[in-house]
């Protein structure tokens, strides 16, 4: 089962960052929020590649740089 380890806004889009597991690889996925549907819901997909501003606004965010 994932974990999600962080999560954010970045860019006026909703991040989040998952642990998939040891038996897992790549073990960290990245992914985006989707805009909701019909419904209302709003689902989650992979965000690969990501570009490199997006990655250096996740490790500020996520205070692994300053």
């Amino acid at each position: 089962m994932a974990s999600v380890i962080w999560t954010g806004a970045i860019e006026g889009n909703n991040f989040r960052v998952l642990d998939l597991g040891v038996a897992v690889n790549p073990r960290l996925e990245v992914e985006i929020q989707l805009q909701p549907d019909g419904m209302g819901a709003r689902g989650w997909s992979r965000f690969d590649p990501i570009p490199t501003s997006v990655f250096s606004a996740m490790l500020v965010a996520a205070g692994v740089v300053h």
